[in-house]
């Protein structure tokens, strides 16, 4: 039964990274947003269920640091033009506004 599970773990990654691929270069931008949004808050249901629905402690410390995480993933995937539009009153600063990256590394770089 693990060897299944493993199994069919590892099948729905690399569907997932393939579906991303495709994503890249056939979907428009909001498309690509809404994709971007949905394993985010996959990330936080999943996380808020582990904790409330199963320990049954009710803490919002780990939902901090899936803000983070959220965050971070989204400065990194938003295109410059984006950013310039987000920081309207104070001007985001010059490194962190050509800074991008694809939903993969942006993942990695949240967790």
């Amino acid at each position: 039964m693990k060897k299944i599970n493993w199994t069919l773990n590892l099948i729905t990654i690399v569907l997932f990274t393939l579906f991303l691929s495709y994503a890249q270069g056939n979907f428009d931008d909001y498309t690509l947003r809404i994709i971007t949004l949905i394993p985010i808050y996959a990330i936080m249901a999943v996380s808020l269920n582990l904790i409330n629905g199963i320990t049954g402690i009710f803490s919002l410390g780990h939902a901090g640091f899936v803000l983070l995480g959220a965050y971070t993933s989204a400065l990194l995937t938003l295109e410059p033009f984006q950013k310039e539009l987000s920081y309207i009153i104070v001007p985001i600063q010059p490194w962190l506004l050509n800074l991008h990256a694809n939903f993969l590394i942006a993942t990695l770089a949240g967790v």
